[in-house]
């Protein structure tokens, strides 16, 4: 049975294991301990059996993968709930093998070199997927959102159409979405999105023409308007991502929408309806578009 000894230690291991959400340290600790506790709980001597809270956790594990699994789709909140459960097993496998009682088959040298070994695993392996979009930042440095609006509103559109979710530069630039779907994050989801959404999506994008602007360039989760660039990308279909009715409305709007130009800031593509007459603005109003533009200086 796993008797804490040293609360403070036993906090400090758990604190570490915790930081390793991002990578691999907190589900690999968490599991090797769920396994270790089944071995033990099938011994017959009394003093290999784990602790209630140990066999607790560990008939916890297989209940949240039954949930998930009934969920039947991906979402990343859904697994939030597994957090806990692999948190305290992974902190009881760092109190483990970082007791300093001689009992264990280490020696006192390997342990003292274990626990910051198991710190800096659990500091290191979520850093291999932050550090790649900190190297982008850092070199290509932030936006100028100002130059990017003024960019987009050279191409004389009554609405706009953010391919993706850089939203912002509706109410920057002056110009509303011309749909509630302005966000497009649910329209990528197939699991989620339904026929009737993507049909109220193209049937407002028909209705007030917008400029569309393209944003995939800069975000890998953004299918492509190209089918080209799309065809670059097999995550989209890994993550399910392009629904049968979202295909069908991409190949709507390629023959419907047709390449404008690119904004020289971001390199963000720019489309514009086939049959397209610049206007003045003062067209008629969308009445369930989304104005991100006026409607804090009214």
């Amino acid at each position: 049975m796993l008797e804490p000894r040293s609360p403070s230690r036993y906090a400090c291991c758990f604190q570490a294991a915790a930081t390793g959400t991002g990578g691999l340290a907190l589900p690999v600790l968490g599991l090797a301990t769920w396994g270790a506790t089944l071995v033990a709980a099938c011994r017959t001597t009394a003093e290999d059996q784990p602790s209630p809270l140990l066999l607790l956790g560990s008939i916890a594990i297989p209940i949240e993968f039954g949930f998930t699994a009934l969920a039947g789709q991906g979402l990343t909140h859904y697994y939030i709930n597994w957090l806990p459960i692999l948190s305290l097993l992974s902190g009881i496998f760092c109190h483990r093998h970082l007791q300093i009682e001689e009992t264990g088959s280490l020696s006192t040298r390997p342990r003292k070199y274990l626990g910051p070994a198991l710190l800096a695993a659990a500091l290191l392996l979520p850093a291999r997927r932050v550090l790649p979009n900190a190297v982008h930042v850092l070199t290509a440095g932030p936006r100028d959102t100002s130059r990017t609006a003024a960019e987009v509103t050279a191409y004389n559109g009554t609405y706009l159409l953010m391919w993706g979710a850089e939203v912002s530069y509706n109410y920057i630039a002056g110009l509303p979405a011309p749909t509630k779907y302005a966000y497009q994050y649910p329209l990528y989801t197939c699991d989620y999105v339904s026929g009737d959404m993507l049909a109220t999506f193209r049937r407002d994008i028909e209705t007030w023409q917008p400029v569309i602007v393209d944003t995939s360039s800069t975000n890998d989760r953004v299918p492509p308007i190209d089918p080209n660039l799309r065809g670059q990308r097999p995550q989209l279909e890994e993550e399910c991502a392009l629904s049968p009715a979202m295909r069908d409305l991409l190949e709507w709007l390629q023959r419907s929408y047709t390449y404008a130009g690119s904004l020289p800031s971001t390199g963000w593509a720019v489309y514009r309806p086939i049959e397209w007459t610049p206007t003045d603005g003062q067209g008629t109003s969308c009445g369930h578009c989304i104005e991100l533009s006026g409607g804090m200086n009214q």
